[in-house]
Parts: structure tokens; sequence; C-alpha cells
């Protein structure tokens, strides 16, 4: 089950602040700062008007982790985290995304950025079916034809 990020109770809010603030998830974002509760609530305030969407994903009523999709001309850029309490969710996670972009959208690709040293997201990208097609010291561009 998706949850829309708008729609997030006040303890899930806080349960997706504290994941996003772990430190196994923190560094491997390029936003790698401990997120406050304030701004993390000026966050979710400011996806009733825009066209990313942030879900909590459920399996079997257990959050395992949150995805966004932001629609870019036929791709669809895209972000995962798993709840870090739990391990190898990452593919369930991509494929709640690839079955639901298209449902917002009319899209061709999945485009995902990648910092170089996270091996585990670049692994479970590739076992999906992601290919690298940019690399720089900064970031790998990894992208997923639908």
């Amino acid at each position: 089950m998706l949850k829309n990020f708008i729609d997030l109770d006040l303890i899930e809010a806080q349960m997706v602040r504290m994941w996003r603030n772990h430190p196994r998830v923190r560094t491997q974002m390029f936003t790698s700062h401990e997120i406050s509760f304030t701004e993390h609530q000026n966050f979710l305030a400011s996806l009733e008007e825009a066209a990313v969407y942030y879900y909590l994903v459920y399996e079997d009523d257990v959050p395992i982790g949150v995805i966004s999709l932001d629609h870019k001309d036929t791709a669809v850029e895209i972000g995962m985290y798993s709840n870090p309490a739990l391990y190898g969710k990452g593919e369930i996670l991509l494929a709640h995304i690839a079955r639901h972009a298209p449902l917002l959208w009319r899209c061709s690709t999945l485009r995902a950025y990648v910092l170089p040293t996270n091996a585990r997201a670049i692994a479970c990208y590739g076992r999906f079916g992601f290919v690298v097609v940019k690399s720089t010291q900064k970031s790998l561009l990894m992208e997923y034809t639908l």
C-alpha cells in the first residue's frame, strides 16, 4: 500500500523523519544534514502544491520505506530509502515505483541519481534492471526503461 505524504498522520511523519535522519540513510543522500522537525513539517506542507509525489510504502501493514516520483519530460526521476531497521526492501520499493509512475504520467523511463559510494543502492538498481548512463565524481545517473 502507498500512502501519500500529504496524508501522513503526525506519528507517520515523525517516523519518516527519524528514518531520513538515521545515519545509514542520511549519509547516502545528496542532502545529508539532519532534518529538523520544523524543516520536515515545512517540506510536508510544500507537497500540497508540488508536482513531486512522496509515498510511505507499507507491506502487510508494516511501513517498509519511502519512494519519490518527479516527472521530467518522458522520464520520472525517482528516489527511495528503506526503513533502516529492515534490509532487502529496495526491489519491493522499485516495483512500487515502476507500477505507480505510469499511473501518474505518460513516461517511458525511470531515472535515479545515486551517490557513487552507495554500493548497496547501485547493486539494487542493477538487479532491478537499471543501467548506468552517466557517471561523474558526484553521482551516477541510472535509468530503467518501462
